[in-house]
């Protein structure tokens, strides 16, 4: 469910004129981006990204404490062991 970031750039850039443009000549159109892909989608692994994603992320029921919680906790609390663990062995 990810999906493109919208970027606006600020009107008074779209709208200002260059030091030595002439108001009545002819522009060239500029192409300006308007949209940007979703950080985690631009990461090229997976799971370097997985918790930039901006789409909806899957809930998981926690039987025992009788609520959802999203799956993506999970893996987030898993990374951070690992990265415990590699600082504890240094």
């Amino acid at each position: 469910t990810c999906h493109d970031v919208e970027l606006v750039p600020p009107k008074h850039k779209l709208e200002q004129l260059e030091l030595f443009e002439m108001p009545d000549k002819p522009k060239k159109p500029k192409k300006m981006q308007l949209t940007a892909p979703c950080p985690g989608c631009k990461c090229k692994r997976p799971l370097d990204g997985i918790l930039l994603h901006n789409g909806i992320y899957c809930n998981i029921m926690d039987w025992d404490e009788n609520k959802p919680f999203p799956y993506v906790d999970i893996l987030k609390r898993k990374m951070e062991e690992e990265e415990r663990k590699k600082k504890e062995e240094k």
